[in-house]
């Protein structure tokens, strides 16, 4: 046996229970066949074929099979995987569960081949065997490696944060002579309240279970090295080797010196044993081949999406209703409202979400003054929507106009003051804007609006908002009836969470019109961080790549399952950051995050609001630059962006929905035609989320995504024969991303309007043309993306 083969364990059994202690080195369940339930840190997850999932160092775990089938654990000894994840400082936050970290496709190929040929004892396997692990650290290293919090936890945490902390705060100081009161000092808590808390939650002391994970560690030493039992026991923290040898023994009921020997004498008896052991499993050896034969990067990014023309169904075209256009004083801009007026003509957009309508610039109200309001502002800009065919969603909260650079720093920050004192004042003001803008444009207009109610994100008063919310409603209903007012505009910053809400509304007599609520990847935070307060590790960035399609499905259910079934559900704000300086919100990634959030979001929602039209929404002192990370879809210059074509793209669909998947659509219509269009998402890696946002550099944007094409294959079944012409838009690194063509130019400021209005007609998608003879009644369509490219395939009959 190679010296490798003592840094990693691998094990494939038909157990079908199976414990795992708490161990100090790193190990990877993988369901080779049937269905596996994994009991972890107090929660049960699903593992089917081909799933899997990386515990950690000083984690217990169980698993029992559903059904006869194999699971596979590797074991990467502490020593080995410390050395190149660092993890004293990292947890391994990996599996094929999206929802559970960062699914990242190319490990399971990698482990895969890991079990193939660690059954392989030629010298062959054994080369292949380390060039596998290797790359899988790798990718682990790049990918799934998570800080873990060094700052002691406040008030506010809760008791599995503060289990964490003593967990990691020992591991990585239980070589130094740390004390009961070195613990409390890191936790602002008394020496008295630690120590309950730790006897009731680690069922041991504080010396115990710091002597324990002493133990863990001398003896994966005496295991993995050679050294001497005085320096083992002085690196782990004893006081002496005596020390260290009567704690052994009471633990392990003999000393150190006898476990080695033993060690020894087991590990050469196992050797024998395995050659002379019989055949493993013809079964398990056939799947481990099957399953690793041929494989590589390429089989593992390619797709099939099957449709027949005789299942079309309708679906709900929602992506294009709504966009967020700015604050009220801001759409009073000609520039962009120039810029919504593109977006009107070139994506169907009927919706403009406007707020900050009580802003000073706006001059609705002056403070202290009686109840009389000035819409004379206002007018101007709803004058503008509604010449234009564009109807206002309007935010009636006190919403602050906060611009941020990252999701714990800002650029500005102004808090707005309520317009009323009370909620029936509050309700008069409504009552008479609806009717200045019913005597204005006409009540059936009006009726078209959409007015929401925001939440503030520091209000825990859940009687309060809904009582608001009911005195407004009657207030604009008094206008009219069909005027119709929804809420609650819930975000992970909202203290109420969306379902206490939608509980406590199923019981009232009144019900909002419709609902809303934002999606950001950022966690719910149990108690609201004022911005001045935040930090890169209490800022909650979501690291899952599925949060959309989570966070719309949950949200969806829980309205739809409180008895609401008629209200609209719209996302009234969505995007993949808050940050308005993240240079990815320039580049193609944000197309292909573009087309694979609404492909999440069809069937679940009524109503999507892109955050935001337009970079000129945020404007500041330090956009000097042609690109400056801003959330918007068309640049400050008006040139469309990646953004821009995912929305475009998905406007190009036809009315009937064939089949649909998380990386593709194809619709249809009556006439022989049939629109495509598919993405290449690569989920950022973990060096991604280990910077601020605003800290984004296009220089690096490399290490933020890999680079490897998407092979895709595309049928269609029962179309009609003849000839079609294929026509293709491609949205990639080389066609249609003004944020590649600038640094093709150098990243320069020095650009004219010649040089601007060039980059406008430059950046948009590469079209090709082709013709293909159907004569089976089969479309069959292959194509190949690269990394984070969108596609739009556009199949028509031409005789």
């Amino acid at each position: 046996m190679g010296a490798f083969r003592d840094w990693i364990h691998i094990i494939i059994s038909e157990d079908k229970r199976k414990s795992l202690s708490v161990d100090k080195d790193l190990r990877i369940i993988y369901v080779y066949e049937g269905k596996a339930h994994l009991s972890l840190n107090g929660a049960s997850l699903t593992l089917r074929t081909d799933d899997f999932y990386v515990i950690n160092s000083g984690e217990a775990a169980e698993y029992y099979m559903e059904h006869s089938g194999f699971a596979g654990i590797i074991q990467l000894k502490y020593a080995f995987a410390e050395e190149y994840l660092d993890l004293q400082r990292y947890y391994i936050v990996c599996s094929s569960l999206k929802e559970h970290g960062v699914g990242e496709e190319r490990i399971g190929v990698y482990l895969r081949s890991i079990f193939s040929n660690g059954m392989n004892r030629d010298p062959a396997g054994e080369a292949l065997l380390f060039s596998d692990v290797y790359r899988l650290l790798y990718l682990m290293r790049e990918n799934c490696r998570v800080k873990k919090e060094t700052a002691g936890p406040d008030a506010d945490s809760d008791k599995q944060q503060m289990i964490r902390f003593i967990q990691n705060y020992i591991y990585e100081n239980y070589n130094e002579r740390i004390s009961l009161e070195d613990l409390s000092r890191k936790t602002f808590f008394s020496i008295a309240y630690l120590s309950k808390f730790i006897k009731k939650n680690f069922g041991k002391n504080y010396s115990e279970l710091l002597q324990d994970i002493r133990l863990e560690h001398a003896l994966a030493d005496l295991e993995e090295t050679d050294l001497n039992i005085t320096a083992i026991a002085m690196e782990n923290g004893f006081a002496s080797p005596v020390a260290f040898t009567k704690a052994f023994q009471e633990r392990y009921s003999m000393t150190p010196s006898k476990y080695r020997s033993k060690l020894t004498r087991d590990n050469e008896a196992a050797e024998k044993a395995a050659e002379n052991k019989n055949s493993p499993d013809p079964r398990l050896v056939k799947i481990i081949k099957n399953r690793s034969h041929g494989e590589d990067l390429y089989t593992v990014n390619s797709r099939e999406l099957h449709a027949k023309a005789s299942d079309a169904r309708s679906f709900t075209r929602f992506w294009n209703r709504m966009v967020n256009g700015g604050s009220a004083h801001e759409l009073m801009r000609a520039d962009l409202q120039n810029h919504l007026l593109l977006l009107k003509d070139e994506l169907g957009i009927e919706y403009v979400r406007l707020w900050d309508i009580y802003s000073p610039e706006m001059m609705l109200f002056k403070k202290n003054a009686q109840r009389n309001y000035n819409f004379t502002r206002l007018d101007t800009v709803i004058d503008f929507l509604v010449k234009n065919k564009l109807h206002p969603y309007i935010e009636l909260g006190p919403k602050p106009n906060i611009l941020l650079r990252s999701a714990h720093s800002y650029l500005k920050a102004e808090r707005r003051e309520r317009i009323a004192e009370n909620p029936e004042h509050y309700g008069e003001f409504l009552e008479q804007l609806a009717r200045h803008y019913v005597r204005r444009y006409g009540e059936e207009e009006v009726e078209k609006w959409y007015f929401e109610l925001w939440m503030e994100t520091d209000s825990s008063d859940l009687d309060e908002y809904i009582y608001v919310f009911h005195t407004l409603q009657m207030h604009l209903k008094s206008v009219s009836p069909g005027l119709r007012l929804g809420g609650i505009g819930e975000s992970g910053e909202t203290s109420v969470p969306l379902a206490n809400v939608v509980k406590q509304w199923s019981k009232q007599k009144q019900s909002p019109d419709f609902f809303t609520f934002y999606s950001y990847p950022y966690e719910t935070m149990t108690v609201t961080i004022p911005f001045e307060l935040r930090t890169p590790e209490n800022s909650r960035r979501v690291l899952a790549a599925n949060f959309v399609e989570k966070n719309a499905a949950e949200r969806c259910s829980l309205i739809r399952d409180s008895g609401f079934r008629d209200q609209e559900i719209h996302i009234s704000e969505w995007n993949s950051t808050i940050s308005n300086r993240n240079l990815i919100n320039d580049s193609i990634y944000k197309g292909a995050y573009v087309v694979r959030s609404l492909l999440a979001m069809l069937g679940k929602v009524d109503m999507a609001g892109y955050w935001f039209a337009s970079d000129l929404f945020t404007e500041y002192y330090d956009t000097q630059h042609l690109l400056d990370g801003s959330g918007g879809l068309i640049s400050k210059d008006g040139i469309r962006k990646p953004a821009f074509y995912g929305l475009s793209f998905f406007n190009r669909l036809l009315p009937d929905l064939l089949a649909s998947s998380e990386d593709a659509i194809i619709t249809a219509n009556t006439r022989n035609s049939y629109s495509i269009v598919c993405h290449n998402y690569r989920h950022p890696e973990y060096y991604y989320f280990a910077v601020d946002e605003d800290k984004i550099k296009i220089d690096e944007y490399d290490r933020y995504f890999d680079n490897e094409q998407r092979t895709f294959h595309f049928v269609i079944s029962g179309v009609k024969n003849g000839t079609y012409q294929v026509k293709t838009r491609v949205v990639d690194s080389h066609h249609g991303s003004v944020q590649d063509e600038w640094r093709r130019m150098g990243l320069t400021d020095n650009l004219n309007e010649q040089d601007i209005e060039y980059l406008r007609r430059i950046c948009v998608p590469h079209i090709t043309i082709e013709t293909l003879e159907v004569t089976d009644g089969t479309i069959d369509i292959q194509s190949i993306l690269e990394a984070n490219a969108i596609q739009h395939i556009h199949i028509y009959l031409l005789t």
